[in-house]
């Protein structure tokens, strides 16, 4: 999963963050209580095999259990 940015209102997308480079599914970007952004998303893609996690690009962490 790869997450994009545009500085140019989506006519091209300059920057790109690599959060996962296997299969995931669901992804949602969301506000923390910082007030920056999180990226909440299923690791492995969906099924019972998904692991749900969160990351934060301010930190450059992700956060993975088994029950977010």
């Amino acid at each position: 999963m790869t997450l994009k940015k545009s500085l140019d209102d989506g006519a091209s997308w300059q920057v790109e963050t690599l959060i996962y480079a296997g299969p995931a599914a669901y992804s949602l970007v969301v506000p923390l209580t910082n007030g920056s952004l999180g990226v909440v998303y299923e690791r492995n893609g969906p099924g019972e095999n998904a692991l749900p996690c969160v990351y934060r690009p301010n930190v450059s962490a992700v956060v993975c259990r088994s029950r977010i």
